[in-house]
């Protein structure tokens, strides 16, 4: 309010200039112009006719000036506003900055120091409350140092926590992007599985071996791959001799498709060319060894992962290629 910002200014210049007490009165009202002038001096006449402008207190200026100035309904509202001023988000500074605003409406609230203190202390926060009341203080001045100390050390010790927090938060955050890492790998391994899950599932489970797969069962070691029959290997199987067609073991040394070269390779797989009229004699197929190196370096060669029967697979092309193979793993 105006009246009350006037009275502000004029107290710190009482205080600049070390006013007496005596001197207030005659300084204030001599800065009085217009109709302030006009209601001090009937005021006076009226109220204080018997008294010398040095006898009147400061006290009873500022009593009379706010009722004049200041109405009752502005006056109570500001009382009550005290009375139910709480510190909340404010700092302690900017809580006695208003705490101090409100107490010039209502001086009779404040006038007595502990008085003061007391609904001073009682619109502190609570977790600086609880700090501040064993200390007993009856001084306004000590009382507002001590609540601004114990804020200060709050503020510092919040800040440390927020540090630790922040580093821990920090290092826990590169933990997970680790273990999210562990997971997508984890993860890739379980789709694996569960695609090679899909194709075995689409099987029946031999009760026998426990795999999945069709027909009759021949993981008893004493079955023939090639007719079914039991007693014999595949490899010594008299109907696969008749039909032109063996599987052999041996070690054959064979040219190389790339350098002219031989190498050590299984000869296996049946004959193809062997003439219609002659029947028990085996043809010897003729299998290429490729390197690594030069299945890259071959044009003819593609490699890559492919899905088979929704299970990824690593496949390599040949155009030139006489047979084909395949994985037991895949079977």
């Amino acid at each position: 309010m105006i009246a009350e910002n006037w009275l502000e200014k004029i107290e710190k210049v009482f205080e600049s200039i070390r006013c007496p007490a005596d001197r207030k009165v005659s300084m204030a009202t001599s800065v009085m112009d217009g109709a302030a002038d006009d209601w001090w001096t009937n005021y006076r006449r009226v109220h204080l006719s018997d008294k010398t402008v040095e006898a009147i207190t400061w006290e009873e200026f500022l009593e009379a000036f706010r009722q004049k100035y200041v109405p009752f309904s502005a006056r109570k509202k500001m009382k009550d506003e005290l009375f139910r001023l709480l510190q909340r988000g404010m700092s302690v500074p900017a809580y006695e900055a208003k705490f101090v605003a409100l107490s010039r409406s209502a001086p009779q609230l404040v006038s007595i120091e502990e008085d003061k203190c007391d609904l001073f202390l009682h619109g502190l926060r609570d977790n600086i409350r609880i700090l501040v009341i064993p200390q007993q203080l009856n001084s306004y001045s000590a009382l507002v140092e001590t609540a601004t100390l114990v804020e200060q050390n709050k503020q510092a010790m919040q800040a440390r926590r927020d540090a630790v927090a922040n580093k821990r938060k920090g290092m826990e955050s590169k933990q997970s992007g680790g273990s999210s890492s562990k997971k997508t790998n984890s993860s890739r391994g379980s789709y694996f599985k569960a695609a090679s899950d899909s194709l075995g599932n689409s099987k029946p489970r031999c009760q026998q071996c426990g795999r999945w797969h069709f027909g009759i069962c021949r993981a008893d070691g004493k079955t023939c791959f090639t007719c079914g029959e039991q007693g014999h290997f595949a490899r010594s199987c008299p109907k696969g001799f008749t039909r032109g067609a063996s599987i052999s073991t041996s070690i054959a040394s064979v040219p190389t498709r790339h350098g002219g070269g031989t190498s050590a390779m299984p000869s296996l797989g049946r004959s193809s060319t062997a003439p219609s009229g002659v029947r028990g004699e085996q043809a010897q197929p003729h299998i290429y060894a490729l390197t690594q190196q030069e299945a890259q370096d071959s044009p003819d060669v593609i490699t890559g992962t492919f899905l088979l029967c929704n299970s990824p697979v690593n496949v390599l092309f040949d155009s030139g290629a006489s047979h084909s193979f395949i994985s037991n793993d895949l079977v």
